[in-house]
């Protein structure tokens, strides 16, 4: 019971903190990427440990200036796992949800500050065929397309 309790007082907390805008940092591959209070990743990850870790691995295997895509880059989580293992390539981040893009951008900063040699695009657009009517849906991190309920 008790420790219900303070689940339920750690969630509203990040309700909180997520509704007056303060991001948290969570490190991937040495740098501090900024996600939303309400972000499940770090949980994910603790409970799914390999998670997140094929791209970045098979990403260290690609030649210089190699070109990789990220469609559904949500913040950067794949990115800042790629980056860790290999600068050298150009990467295009495509996310379609504008609270992600612009958690994205963000994050791009923060990866081009520390290395502005650094070759990284991104675009906030949805990707697929028969995209009229879509609206994304969904919570705690992510959003999946939904057919036949967007404008």
């Amino acid at each position: 019971m008790f420790k219900h309790l303070i689940h339920k007082f750690d969630w509203y907390k990040r309700i909180i903190l997520h509704k007056i805008g303060i991001k948290r940092k969570y490190k991937i591959s040495g740098y501090s990427l900024k996600i939303d209070y309400t972000s499940f990743l770090p949980d994910f990850e603790i409970q799914n440990p390999f998670f997140n870790k094929f791209l970045p691995h098979l990403s260290s295997y690609l030649p210089k200036d190699s070109f990789v895509i990220d469609v559904g880059a949500n913040v950067g989580d794949t990115l800042f796992g790629m980056i860790g293992r290999n600068i050298n390539i150009q990467y295009l981040c495509i996310e379609a949800d504008p609270e992600f893009y612009s958690s994205l951008l963000n994050n791009i900063k923060i990866l081009l500050d520390s290395n502005p040699n650094l070759r990284i695009f991104s675009a906030n657009e949805f990707v697929g065929k028969d995209l009229n009517n879509i609206e994304l849906g969904g919570s705690g991190g992510t959003k999946h397309a939904l057919s036949g309920s967007g404008k």
